[in-house]
């Protein structure tokens, strides 16, 4: 025991004494006294590498032992201290000496390439060999979000506070794995809402750079000069390495291009720093003065991002918000060339640690590396106290009229409307991982008019985690809507029903049982799954006219279905081109641009498999796919296709729905009034590309190229018809089409102050609906 004794206390003194210690400090400029922002910190012989602060400060937590730390900045003189780590913080402050330029910088229009465009050329030449090098990499960062409501006075002008810690990871060609370890936020702001994160840094080697649906041509892609003029402003120093700084013009602002700053070492000809906004085509509604920004280290003679800037002003006229974003992100402790830990790169790209809310104070200041400003600690201090206090009326108003829009649009299962149920109020909610691998569905609520109590309860199990292979049972007792091949099941008609009481969708009952069996196929992109469908199913009566407006005597009537016991199997094999996220034990999806999906579905009924009173089968594909193309704005189209065999009965016919609300629906077809058409079978496809102002900006047209709205267009075919008789007899199920029916239009949008679009559709078939029909919608 004595050993036992001796050994711990022995492992106790060692651990004591190699205790990490904090070394603080400011970085000033040696003649003003002035602090120097954005100044370099780096551990000689480690992957550490810090910057400072708007206030010149740093901060940097060491192991035991001696460092030499080097600080630079390209307008500076490098100088070093060597430092012994402590027990407790020190403060090592320092004055940097002011370097000469030797160069300042001329523009040559009459020359074919002036100095920069001969470094650009140089640049993109060598970038392939320069990436060849880089195998893969990994680093932590510490993240700060800032937004500031620019009608105020600093420092009373910030209302939001946000901070994380993560590890980030790479590998080629395309693998990225992002952990959140730790998070701190002001209390004005959820922790769940707290997903502020690096993301994959912009590497400005690339051909493109997509920023969501949009791609814009990099400084130093391989047509680069097709797009930008260099113009060479400085040489400055990093130490005895010169850095050529260009400046980037844009050649032509009809097409989304960069223009700012770009930094590029001699000799190596490596990218060591960047500072960019966009041209006027970069579509950004309601955005102005876009700043990126980043500086970069080299670690093993790569030169590596340790510093990313960005801000953003956001201006909303309709509510008089003016306000900005700024981030700021310190990339340290770099592994260059160091394989990452097995199951790393899951299927996962982005991770909450589970713990992430739950760091001591230690841990979080040995990650804080860029400490709080004056004004951010001044910040914090405002947003608690303000949040800690009573609350006015005004308050509990404006949260009410907030609640009043956002429930119905969001939040269906908690409320919606319809001619059917009337009002439906209830609650609902999804756990994920509350037990280990279980998943629990719970919904339940009141349809007033139907007078009916509803009910979904699901549960599902994961049989293994890494094929996702998962089992599942549900239980529902609700009103259902019939299949319709263009909205799919997540139309909302609240709005349009409570306000002139237009409803485009048709309701059934349905209780019973449903047990799925779902699994990833290679990827997590691509999910099949296989259904037992056990249900009872029941016509429903329309049971409310009230609109806001008056009762609407025009309302469509609800139709009847074939009332009878369903027993069916049902196959479906999707592909989405998403990524997943992991917020502790939640799982989420987010698209990633260019978008697309595509759904095969198989369904079959048959009485010489189980009693059942249906006999069909019935097939169905739908593909949708959303791009930029080339500069010229955004397309996205949607083709739907099902056929089927047997007795279909109409709670399976496909439906193609109309938009009868004022409201633009995206993708649906618009001139039909208040028609849907059924069939056995169906085809449509529908098309719609915005723009943007690059219709505008392109025609180089003076006054034209001026206009601030944007222009789209979109039109759609379909047809469908009965193959066999129908099953039931009402009228509804006997519209044929003896052609198909197509539509066409196009749309203005950006109209101030809200930033709306008002589309125009004509129909170009000769069918008994509406020949032309405008709706408003936001478009940008």
């Amino acid at each position: 025991m004595k050993i036992v004794f001796y050994i711990s206390l022995l492992y106790f003194i060692i651990v004591c004494n190699a205790s990490a210690g904090v070394i603080n400090g400011t970085v000033t400029d040696s003649q003003t006294g002035e602090s120097i922002s954005s100044a370099t910190i780096r551990v000689e012989g480690t992957g550490k590498s810090i910057v400072t602060n708007q206030a010149g400060q740093y901060r940097i937590r060491l192991d035991a032992g001696n460092f030499l730390l080097k600080f630079s900045h390209v307008a500076y003189y490098s100088d070093t201290i060597f430092v012994q780590s402590p027990d407790s913080a020190i403060s090592v402050d320092i004055k940097l000496r002011p370097s000469v330029h030797l160069l300042r910088g001329m523009r040559v229009y009459d020359r074919k390439y002036d100095p920069a465009q001969e470094i650009i050329i140089e640049a993109i030449a060598r970038k392939e060999k320069l990436l060849a090098r880089l195998r893969s990499y990994s680093f932590e960062a510490y993240t700060r979000a800032l937004w500031r409501d620019r009608k105020k006075q600093k420092p009373n002008d910030i209302i939001i506070i946000t901070e994380t810690q993560l590890k980030s990871f790479w590998e080629p060609p395309n693998k990225h794995k992002e952990i959140i370890t730790a998070r701190k936020q002001s209390a004005n702001f959820s922790a769940e809402q707290n997903l502020y994160a690096l993301g994959e840094i912009i590497d400005f080697n690339e051909n493109r750079i997509d920023f969501g649906v949009t791609s814009v041509v990099s400084p130093t892609a391989k047509d680069a000069l097709d797009y930008y003029n260099y113009y060479l402003t400085d040489t400055l120093f990093w130490d005895s390495l010169a850095i050529f700084r260009l400046e980037i013009e844009p050649k032509t602002q009809a097409t989304p291009l960069f223009m700012g700053t770009i930094d590029i070492a001699d000799s190596s000809y490596a990218i060591v720093g960047v500072d960019v906004g966009f041209n006027k085509a970069f579509p950004a509604p309601m955005i102005s003065n876009i700043h990126y920004a980043q500086k970069c280290a080299p670690f093993d003679s790569i030169w590596m991002p340790i510093e990313v800037k960005a801000s953003v002003d956001v201006d909303v006229p309709l509510v008089n918000l003016q306000l900005e974003f700024e981030m700021l992100a310190s990339l340290h402790n770099y592994n260059i060339d160091v394989k990452s830990p097995q199951g790393t790169f899951d299927d996962y790209v982005y991770e909450i640690a589970e713990n992430a809310d739950d760091i001591d104070s230690v841990t979080w200041d040995s990650g804080q590396i860029i400490p709080l400003t004056p004004d951010e600690i001044r910040g914090y201090q405002r947003i608690d106290s303000i949040e800690k206090a009573p609350k006015p009326f005004r308050y509990y108003l404006a949260r009410g009229i907030m609640a009043a829009i956002y429930i119905p649009t969001f939040m269906y299962d908690w409320f919606h409307y319809n001619r059917v149920e009337g009002a439906y109020l209830g609650v609902a909610d999804t756990t994920q991982n509350k037990f280990p691998g279980v998943d629990v569905k719970f919904k339940t609520g009141w349809a007033f008019s139907q007078k009916y109590w509803e009910h979904d309860y699901g549960l599902t199990y994961t049989l293994h985690k890494k094929w996702r292979l998962k089992a599942g049972l549900e239980y529902h007792d609700r009103t259902m809507r019939r299949n319709i091949i263009i909205t799919g099941p997540y139309g909302n008609p609240t709005f349009s029903a409570l306000l002139v009481g237009e409803d485009p969708y048709d309701y059934y009952l349905e209780k019973g049982f449903s047990y799925r069996l779902q699994t990833k196929v290679i990827s997590h992109r691509l999910e099949l799954s296989a259904n037992y469908n056990d249900f009872l199913q029941y016509s429903l009566d329309r049971n409310t006219r009230y609109s806001f407006f008056g009762e609407n005597t025009a309302a469509r009537s609800n139709i009847s279905i074939i009332d009878g016991h369903l027993r069916s199997l049902t196959g479906r094999l999707r592909w989405r081109t998403t990524e997943l996220v992991k917020n502790k034990k939640n799982e989420t999806t987010i698209a990633s641009y260019p978008y697309s999906s595509l759904t095969l579905e198989t369904e079959m009924a048959s009485p010489k498999l189980i009693k059942n009173d249906f006999n069909y089968h019935r097939h169905s594909l739908r593909f949708y796919h959303s791009r930029q193309i080339m500069g010229w704005g955004i397309s996205t189209f949607d083709i739907n296709g099902g056929m089927s065999e047997g007795g279909l009965p109409p709670q399976r016919h496909f439906v193609v729905d109309c938009a009868t609300s004022i409201f633009y629906e995206g993708l649906s077809f618009k001139t039909m009034g208040d028609s849907n058409f059924s069939g056995d079978w169906a085809v449509s496809a529908y098309y719609q590309h915005n723009f943007g102002r690059s219709l505008f900006l392109k025609s180089g047209i003076p006054l034209i190229r001026d206009i601030p709205l944007s222009f789209a267009i979109h039109g759609g075919m379909f047809f469908n018809e009965f193959n066999r008789e129908p099953l039931s007899s009402n009228q509804f199920f006997n519209t044929t089409l003896d052609k198909p029916y197509k539509e066409i239009g196009f749309g203005i949008g950006g109209i101030p102050p809200l930033m709306l679009g008002c589309y125009f559709t004509w129909q170009l078939s000769d069918y008994p609906t509406n020949k032309f029909s405008w709706q408003l919608g936001l478009m940008f």
